[in-house]
């Protein structure tokens, strides 16, 4: 049962109950703003949304790099009480798909064994399927107002990433490696900046909501990307900035 039919159910049981009895008399504000906080505490504050984001990179002009992200997420509450600070974070996990690519040739350095060691890939281009968290923290309004803004971020954990063969040239080396067989990375896991795997997105945000479930989305994302040869890894990390829609496709969405 959604929040607006359990207020409205209680209301009226409690305007039945004030009919039938003249002793309690007719509810004033202060009796039906007492039943609506005791329905808001009882409500158990749970979300669940799809968002759509497409990122374009604030080096557009210097490396032309380009994402677009599609994820889903299972959102709870902290608290029920929305006049507690605690009830204004949210928190929940989902899934993550993101394609990124960049292009003309891109720099990725190398990483363990391959300290050093640099190498050129050709039109870079991945796409990555990760679980993912978020939390969110809602900045101004009440979750009932028209356009509460909310202050978010999320992290990808690890997945899968997988993406065509590309050229490269490899140096730092004896003699300069070309190869037409680099590979992304195929195992994600988020180890701390330049220990990651593969391809890993992460997101600040802010979110405004436009309609009952729209929301839109102004975001700073961070992906760092990951290239393999002769056993080697090789890494890049990139920042774009990217304008996005989300979704709630059921649950409380007044919450989110």
């Amino acid at each position: 049962m959604t929040r607006n039919a359990c207020l409205l159910l209680g209301l009226a049981c409690w305007s039945s109950t004030a009919q039938a009895n003249p002793f309690l008399g007719a509810p004033d504000s202060g009796r039906v703003e007492d039943v609506r906080r005791v329905i808001l505490r009882a409500q158990p504050r749970h979300y669940s949304t799809t968002h759509l984001d497409v990122a374009v990179g604030n080096g557009f002009v210097l490396d032309r790099s380009y994402s677009a992200a599609l994820a889903g997420w299972q959102m709870w509450g902290v608290r029920n009480n929305r006049n507690n600070f605690l009830s204004r974070f949210s928190y929940g996990a989902g899934l993550r798909a993101t394609h990124f690519q960049q292009a003309r040739a891109q720099s990725f350095a190398g990483r363990a064994d391959a300290k050093g060691q640099e190498l050129l890939v050709n039109d870079p281009r991945t796409t990555a399927v990760n679980a993912a968290v978020q939390i969110r923290l809602r900045l101004l309004g009440q979750p009932l107002s028209r356009h509460p803004l909310v202050l978010g971020f999320n992290i990808d954990l690890g997945g899968i990433s997988f993406g065509p063969a590309r050229q490269g040239v490899l140096t730092g080396v004896p003699l300069l490696t070309f190869s037409d067989d680099i590979r992304p990375v195929r195992t994600n896991i988020l180890l701390g900046n330049i220990n990651d795997r593969g391809t890993l997105n992460s997101e600040f945000f802010l979110d405004l909501r436009a309609t009952r479930r729209l929301h839109t989305r102004l975001s700073f994302s961070h992906i760092a990307s990951g290239y393999t040869i002769n056993g080697n890894r090789y890494q890049r990390f990139n920042n774009l900035a990217a304008l996005g829609l989300s979704y709630s496709i059921s649950g409380d969405w007044q919450y989110y």
